[in-house]
Formats: structure tokens, sequence, C-alpha cells
């Protein structure tokens, strides 16, 4: 996935990334290549500003790509919201 996060950001793309592990190599050759990284896969790391949300499933209209349901979410821990 860091090789196709790459092409779409050289093809002009706004591109994040964020798993529950990052770690080298895959890390510093994406933060490299202006690919910001954030730790812990949860759905607070979905940029504001993203290009495609969808309700239903389908492609995404500007690439093609198989769009994913979005998961129920996790309840907040106590104290937050």
């Amino acid at each position: 996935m860091g090789a196709v996060a790459v092409a779409l950001h050289e093809r002009g793309f706004k591109v994040t990334g964020s798993d529950a592990n990052v770690y080298p190599p895959m890390s510093s050759f994406l933060e490299t290549k202006g690919i910001a990284l954030m730790e812990g896969y949860r759905a607070e790391n979905t940029p504001m500003d993203a290009d495609v949300v969808s309700d239903k499933p389908g492609r995404c209209p500007k690439c093609g790509m198989n769009l994913v349901p979005k998961k129920p979410a996790e309840a907040a821990p106590k104290g937050k919201k």
C-alpha cells in the first residue's frame, strides 16, 4: 500500500496514513515522500477534509478503488467524547 500512497501523492492527491504499528522502513519511506503518518488505526485519524465519503458500497469516483464500509464507532474511553 505504501507504493500506491506514494503514486497517488505524486499525482497531486493528499495522502495520509494511519496504522496500529507504524515503523521503519515503510514509515521512513513514506515520511521522506511527504506523507503524514498517524499512530493508531481509528476513525479520529480520518481527515476532516476527506475527498470521498459515502454511506453505501461502490467505487471511488476519483480513482475507481472499492469503497470500504465504515465500522461502527467504538465506545469512547471514560472522560472522552
